[in-house]
């Protein structure tokens, strides 16, 4: 028999999709993790070892925090009014299942977590062995604390991409141009920052307070 792991909405666990580590050495990188938030609602997190996304969920639900291979066959199809869950069933010996629940809201219940879980057999996609058994590393000792004394640069992304796949970035200040430098030591570019939107760190993450605990 098995039993309810977690429900996140889809696209909360998509986001993070292309961070996934494709190296096989270190295959507990090679899936979503996809854990409770000490906020409440649950944390999709992957990494690479070069990058990592984090996205949060305030809807979701998790009773076990597990690695979970998503598949490119599973998307989120445009125009949807509900947004569909991703429902994870646990079954004996650690093996196991997820699904993509539709999201649905009737005169009597709310398109909620439970409601998606209670729905789990009506899915439209179901894959099995989509668990990785392995330890996820502490992510949460690799992201830094924002301080009020950092600088803070926005840049627009197809600028930014125009000058190659290696760029560093030198600039006095967030509103200055700033220096570009590439692989290539021939040459030098300047981009001037973006529109500022200062932002302290999400409640939903506080990475001092779980650090601490630690």
């Amino acid at each position: 028999m098995a039993i309810p792991a977690f429900a996140v909405r889809l696209d909360a666990a998509l986001k993070v999709r292309p961070f996934i580590s494709s190296e096989s050495t270190r295959y507990y990188l090679n899936g979503v993790r996809i854990e409770a938030s000490p906020n409440g609602g649950a944390v999709c997190v992957a990494t690479d070892g070069h990058r990592m996304g984090i996205s949060y969920d305030a809807d979701g639900f998790v009773d076990h925090s597990l690695i979970v291979q998503i598949p490119s066959m599973i998307k989120v199809e445009k125009g949807l009014f509900l947004r569909p869950w991703l429902v994870g069933m646990l079954a004996d010996g650690g093996n196991g299942y997820i699904a993509v629940v539709d999201g649905k809201k009737t005169d009597q219940r709310e398109d909620d977590a439970q409601f998606a879980v209670e729905r789990v057999e009506e899915c439209t996609l179901r894959i099995g062995r989509a668990f990785i058994d392995g330890t996820y590393p502490d992510w949460r000792r690799v992201v830094p604390e924002m301080k009020p004394t950092d600088v803070t640069r926005a840049f627009n992304r197809r600028y930014l991409n125009s000058f190659g796949d290696f760029i560093q970035v030198t600039g006095a200040d967030e509103l200055s141009p700033q220096i570009i430098q590439t692989d290539d030591k021939d040459f030098i570019g300047v981009l001037m920052p973006a529109r500022l939107d200062k932002r302290a760190m999400p409640e939903w993450l506080r990475i001092s307070d779980q650090k601490a605990a630690a």
